[in-house]
């Protein structure tokens, strides 16, 4: 992914998430699930499955008409980080490369023993947060007010799921001294570039 495909995937969630705060205090979604259908035609171009594209504006439509809109805009919280979370654990069973050994065999070519293990445990790490984001999502959706649940899932969510990024590059760095580093950003812009079709999960 180029630096200008990735700040354009980046403002277009920041507008997302925007558009989802002011429409759920508002009750005006329309915008939030166009911008919605932006986010996951970028998703099926980026995983190359273009034939889905055509489907889009029709699930919008479908979406828009219901008259729990506002109810469906608390799902994509809980279903994203729930779909990640299998996804992450599926690459933990028997027989399968965990994902991020995966991502750093991309990067970085043939692991030793002990990278091999740490990426494991980062991979089990990942498993955990998204597990934890998820209950969260429910959490929030079922108690919380709406300016609440709209504060934690467009913006501070985001923050934590950069923290767990910084803090897990700071630890690897700690951890394997030997080696050289690129610097954070590099390192973030490194993973965008990596093909997620070379990615195999369940």
């Amino acid at each position: 992914m180029s630096r200008k495909r990735l700040a354009t995937s980046l403002g277009l969630l920041l507008a997302y998430s925007l558009s989802v705060h002011l429409g759920v205090l508002s009750g005006h979604t329309l915008p939030a699930l166009i911008l919605l259908g932006g986010v996951f035609s970028l998703a099926i171009i980026g995983t190359g499955r273009r034939l889905l594209l055509p489907m889009v504006p029709l699930i919008l439509y479908l979406l828009w008409s219901w008259q729990f809109t506002a109810t469906l805009l608390l799902l994509p919280p809980i279903l994203i980080n729930l779909v990640l979370a299998i996804v992450f654990g599926s690459t933990l069973v028997p027989g399968a490369t965990p994902l991020i050994t995966q991502f750093s065999q991309i990067m970085k070519g043939d692991l030793d023993a002990k990278a091999i293990r740490y990426t494991r445990q980062v991979t089990v790490a990942w498993v955990v947060f998204f597990c934890l984001m998820t209950l969260e999502a429910v959490a929030l959706a079922r108690y919380a007010s709406p300016f609440v649940w709209s504060l934690f899932t467009n913006f501070l969510n985001y923050l934590f799921l950069f923290l767990f990024f910084f803090l897990e590059y700071l630890l690897r760095i700690r951890r394997f001294t030997e080696v050289e580093h690129l610097g954070f950003i590099d390192f973030m812009f490194s993973l965008a570039k990596v093909d997620l079709k070379c990615i195999k999960t369940f």
